[in-house]
């Protein structure tokens, strides 16, 4: 085994290496200084020198080395996740079905029998209209009648006797007056106007005959006439 190099080992040889060094100097000049003083002199400074070196080894070795920074993990920041547009389908309108048109239903066809009812129904009703166009058109004859016929005496036409009588009676199937019918429905005013208007009744009988017995009501005016 090999055997370990002290540090004192270490320094007598290194006193010695610079006294080896040293000796030549000191051999040349021998008036300058003693030989002790400068051997110890240069030892001094070669064990400080040392020293200091291998202190300044040692205080580096013991200094801490700086620490590097620990590697900063890098912290991925996640990505906002996209929201995803939801598109909503619309529901789908509902097609509106055309109305087919359905056929109308014919009419029902008539029987022979209610044929015959509806010609009936008819010619019920015109002889009805036509009898009543009659009947205008016979009042309007017997009311000229009665105008043409007027008794107006001069007596009342000089007394200034003017009115309208209005005069009720029934005419029978021959065109005569039935006489218990003639009567007076509104006065004149005037009692002499009111029996004239009774006597031309009777002075324009007969009148024509109608269709059956009727009973009428006609407006007799006794005016003068400029």
């Amino acid at each position: 085994m090999r055997r370990r190099f002290t540090l004192w080992q270490g320094l007598v040889a290194s006193i010695l290496i610079h006294a080896g060094f040293v000796l030549p100097f000191v051999v040349t000049l021998p008036l300058l200084q003693p030989k002790k003083s400068h051997t110890l002199v240069v030892e001094l400074q070669g064990m400080i020198s040392n020293r200091q070196v291998e202190q300044k080894k040692a205080m580096e070795q013991q200094q801490p080395q700086p620490m590097s920074p620990p590697p900063v993990e890098r912290r991925e920041v996640p990505k906002p996740e996209e929201k995803k547009v939801v598109k909503r389908e619309r529901p789908a309108r509902p097609v509106a079905e055309k109305p087919v048109a359905e056929p109308l239903p014919l009419p029902p066809v008539p029987n022979a029998g209610d044929v015959s009812q509806a010609q009936q129904m008819q010619q019920t009703v015109r002889p009805a209209d036509n009898s009543e166009d009659a009947f205008k058109g016979y009042l309007r004859d017997l009311k000229r009648k009665l105008q043409n016929n007027l008794i107006y005496p001069d007596t009342a036409k000089l007394s200034g006797l003017r009115g309208i009588a209005v005069i009720g009676f029934a005419v029978m199937e021959d065109g005569d007056i039935r006489e218990e019918s003639l009567r007076i429905i509104k006065s004149s005013g005037f009692p002499e106007l009111d029996r004239n208007a009774l006597a031309t009744a009777r002075s324009s009988a007969p009148f024509e005959r109608p269709p059956k017995e009727i009973t009428v009501a006609v407006a007799v005016a006794f005016e003068v006439k400029n």
